[in-house]
């Protein structure tokens, strides 16, 4: 159990993080630095990343303790890692990955809010906006199998298991000082409905078709 290992991991209700550039347990410090490294270089190798200097991957291990009786884990917060509004952590060799260390894990991923997640500025209305998602997905990764994004992808991890998870979360690009970011997301998903509305109240008859009935 993380905790057994580190009093002060707990991040919040039914979550721990072990950070493992800070971990005081060196067996298993060591054996995390390995895995990680293997991970990394999987990584690098599918998505063709190539350089002439590999950097070292930041390592956390995070646990989300299994539910108990009546006693509920709510769904972790959806964030980004770092903060999106800086592009120097944007960069095409940067990186977030999962690693799957159970038989299933499992994250709540915002789609398209890597590409979204900057605040942007509107002309014709001279003030600035955040685009709204479309969606949450839910992936499953098994173990040995992971999980890769964007330094910017809003995600949060599940609750309310019937079993302990365990994973290995990477961060490749980044100062070791990423490991103690946390970034909540601000949004409201994308509504299709009243924007449909807003649309047909705005736009001349015939000029939009919402693909919607009526």
């Amino acid at each position: 159990r993380i905790r057994k290992v580190d009093k002060y991991a707990k991040i919040d209700r039914g979550r721990n993080q072990l950070c493992v550039i800070d971990c005081l347990d060196m067996e298993l410090k060591e054996k995390a630095e390995v895995v990680g490294r293997i991970f990394r270089d999987q990584v690098l190798s599918d998505l063709n990343i190539k350089s002439d200097h590999v950097e070292d991957i930041v390592l956390s291990l995070l646990e989300t303790e299994a539910t108990k009786g009546n006693d509920k884990i709510p769904h972790q917060l959806l964030h980004s890692d770092v903060d999106s509004n800086n592009q120097e952590l944007g960069k095409n060799h940067m990186w977030i990955g999962l690693l799957g260390l159970e038989d299933e894990s499992f994250i709540r991923v915002l789609k398209h809010s890597h590409v979204q997640s900057r605040t942007t500025s509107d002309k014709k209305r001279k003030k600035k906006r955040r685009m709204e998602a479309t969606s949450i997905s839910a992936i499953c990764y098994k173990r040995y199998q992971y999980f890769v994004g964007h330094p910017f992808l809003a995600h949060g991890g599940f609750g309310s298991l019937p079993e302990r998870g365990v994973r290995l979360h990477g961060y490749y690009g980044f100062p070791a000082s990423v490991r103690l970011e946390t970034h909540l997301v601000d949004w409201k998903l994308f509504n299709n409905i009243n924007h449909a509305a807003y649309m047909r109240e705005n736009l001349p008859l015939g000029s939009y078709d919402t693909g919607l009935p009526g």
